[in-house]
């Protein structure tokens, strides 16, 4: 799916202010969400832009997810309960998020940074990654709202938005102004 789908599920899903209230959104939150469109639909543009083609997301990639072997270090992924297709960043997204929220790891830091560029050696070559930094970078404030829309675009139920990740994405991505 490109960013681009999710910017008119974007505009459905803060149109549905009935459900967003059940939810436990805030009238002035619904406000903010419908003001903060343009940007929303601006940042899915230039992600867009990149041409990345669609992969299988995880959605929630994290260390709890993962499990490695004692003998030789194979990695499983588990938990895939709320796979999404999409652009392969938001699973790095996703994993640099998580790891640097249960580490306590500031993004901007020197630590966060390191890893960071280390993660995405595996992903892409040396020349391009910077690109990918910065594309994961513009990917972050919109990351949950995407995977979200795009769980809820496939399974064509309103009450995804149920869970309780999409209000903190809403309430995140309008305070990260």
């Amino acid at each position: 799916m490109e960013f681009g789908a999710s910017a008119a599920i974007y505009k459905d899903l803060i149109g549905d202010k009935a459900c967003l209230i059940a939810r436990g959104l805030s009238e002035q939150l619904i406000k903010n969400l419908s003001v903060e469109q343009d940007r929303f639909n601006a940042a899915c543009d230039k992600l867009d832009a990149y041409g990345i083609p669609d992969a299988i997301n995880h959605s929630d990639f994290q260390v709890n997810n993962m499990m490695i072997t004692k003998d030789d270090n194979m990695l499983a992924i588990i938990d895939w309960g709320e796979l999404s297709i999409g652009n392969p960043l938001l699973s790095i997204e996703s994993c640099l998020y998580n790891f640097s929220a249960r580490f306590g790891l500031v993004r901007d830091s020197a630590e966060f940074r390191m890893i960071k560029a280390k993660s995405l050696r595996y992903w892409c070559d040396d020349q391009n990654i910077d690109v990918i930094s910065d594309l994961i970078g513009q990917i972050g404030p919109i990351y949950y709202i995407v995977t979200l829309l795009e769980l809820r675009r496939l399974v064509g139920d309103s009450n995804v938005i149920g869970h309780g990740k999409i209000k903190y994405a809403l309430e995140a991505f309008v305070a990260n102004d």
